[in-house]
């Protein structure tokens, strides 16, 4: 990968990290308690609590997801710049990476 994708997927992934965060945030401020939704993420995933009432928002819950919440956007983002730079040199890449995205977001 050349260094020019790698920064660009690197700050695809901030950014749409970043905008996740904020989101989230607006959203805890004005409904719930600060960083409960990142909590909430995380206790679901990491520690199995399936009712809303037992989410504790803890300091390491929401450090810790936001610190896999930024690693897995930056790795998006990094294959995604890698797609695009193979789609500018091969038009069957762009049809199947367009393809991919309308999949996954039927799917999810």
């Amino acid at each position: 990968m050349r260094g020019s994708i790698r920064k660009e997927g690197i700050i695809a992934g901030l950014i749409g990290a970043t905008l996740v965060v904020l989101y989230f945030m607006v959203i805890d401020v004005t409904t719930r308690e600060f960083g409960w939704t990142p909590a909430a993420i995380f206790s679901a995933l990491f520690q199995g609590v399936g009712a809303t009432e037992e989410v504790r928002p803890s300091a390491v819950n929401i450090a810790v997801f936001t610190v896999i919440h930024y690693v897995a956007f930056i790795l998006i983002g990094l294959l995604a710049a890698a797609l695009a730079a193979q789609a500018e040199r091969h038009n069957a890449v762009l049809l199947g990476a367009v393809l991919l995205f309308v999949t996954l977001e039927t799917l999810f």
